[in-house]
């Protein structure tokens, strides 16, 4: 039924029924009871204006809302979103896209057939996606070959699901944005991080991270400055998480090479063992052990966190750092293996630390293993060997 049609029926049965009802009661003479008539008429009229207001709003909306196909309707995925009106799809048919898309408009982007037979490499461009705006949803492409695989600006509640992002110097930055979702994608081979969540004026606040695979990317999740984030059901291959000045978050049920990736806030008086990784933030009196953690970086973190002991734990193989401490004080380090990482141990801004009877050994680092601009003591007893001077590094 035409919206015409429905608004000039209802009028004339508003009209009709008034001036019926009006005329019989002067014929009576019974005009107070015209004017009872008249209120309860007002309120028909109230809903009437309401249904015509309500009913041209969802015609509108159905009216804009369309979906265009590429390479049907537009050779180019950017021709397409440069021609789309906000609320509208495009489907991308099977192929390869070598262009970058910048997004400015709330659209949904997607595949039609999943990110096996859809790729987008922008080789040359800065970012293979590029969201300026909110609400956009990218699903379903392999996006490979940028800068960023995608870059959002600044900008809310997008979604990123079901994607395949590799062979980018980063698979995903958000800077300054919130309420954002990162689902059920492969993250892999991406030359730095696979995710960063990055603070540049403000801070990237209260997205989700979940479902998500990511494997050998030199770090997998990057937390810059962002807080109140979910971090969870994702599987870590050959890289882990990272965290800088990045709290409240919400850490759970992760794995880093098919062990838990244990990440406590807040805690304390509590016991760690056969972990994937390890992080430590603000925490006090947290004991470490009996861990072989490989292939992650950093093996273990500490930031803010004291009196803890990191000990008996086989910590080796990391494309990064083996142990990391940030502003963490009076923490002893004894009897680990810390072997063939990029560092072996960093004390930033960290105060009496105790470090002995590890041995720390062929850590590829240009000078030293440990780094440190504070107090801390070695006992002569640690074994400090390193590929080019030493396992430990003071600046």
């Amino acid at each position: 039924m035409h919206l015409t049609y429905v608004i000039s029926t209802y009028s004339f049965l508003y009209s009709s029924l008034l001036y019926e009802v009006q005329g019989k009661a002067l014929e009576k003479g019974r005009r107070k009871e015209v004017e009872q008539i008249k209120n309860k008429m007002s309120v028909l009229k109230f809903t009437f204006v309401f249904l015509c207001a309500t009913l041209t709003f969802l015609c509108v909306c159905c009216a804009s809302a369309k979906t265009i196909y590429v390479p049907d309707d537009y050779e180019k995925i950017q021709w397409a979103v440069d021609n789309a009106s906000a609320g509208d799809t495009i489907v991308v048919r099977d192929g390869v896209y070598n262009e970058g898309v910048a997004v400015n408009k709330k659209l949904i982007i997607k595949s039609e057939n999943g990110s096996a037979n859809c790729v987008v490499d922008c080789s040359g461009y800065e970012a293979v996606f590029y969201l300026n705006a909110n609400g956009v949803k990218v699903e379903g492409f392999t996006i490979t070959g940028g800068y960023y695989g995608i870059y959002v600006d600044s900008k809310n509640n997008n979604t990123i699901s079901n994607n395949t992002i590799e062979n980018n110097r980063y698979g995903i930055r958000l800077v300054d944005s919130k309420n954002n979702k990162i689902l059920n994608n492969t993250i892999v081979e991406n030359s730095w991080y696979g995710i960063w969540l990055d603070s540049i004026r403000l801070s990237s606040t209260n997205n989700i991270i979940s479902n998500n695979f990511i494997e050998n990317n030199r770090v997998g999740i990057y937390l810059w400055g962002s807080y109140y984030n979910t971090i969870e059901n994702n599987e870590f291959i050959s890289d882990g998480l990272y965290v800088i000045n990045s709290y409240p978050n919400k850490v759970q049920y992760n794995t880093v090479n098919g062990k838990p990736l244990v990440y406590l806030e807040y805690e304390a008086d509590e016991s760690v063992y056969n972990a994937g990784q390890v992080i430590l933030v603000y925490c006090e009196n947290i004991t470490v052990m009996n861990s072989e953690i490989t292939n992650t970086h950093p093996g273990i973190e500490l930031w803010k966190s004291n009196n803890c002991s990191i000990s008996a734990n086989n910590i080796s193989n990391n494309n990064g750092t083996g142990i990391i401490l940030w502003y963490s004080n009076n923490n002893t380090i004894i009897n680990n293996d810390i072997l063939n990482n990029w560092n072996g141990i960093i004390l930033g801004d960290s105060n009496n630390n105790s470090i002995s009877e590890n041995n720390i050994s062929s850590n590829n680092v240009y000078t030293l293993g440990i780094q440190t601009k504070t107090a801390y003591q070695i006992t002569s007893s640690a074994q400090t060997t390193g590929a080019y001077t030493f396992g430990i590094q003071i600046t």
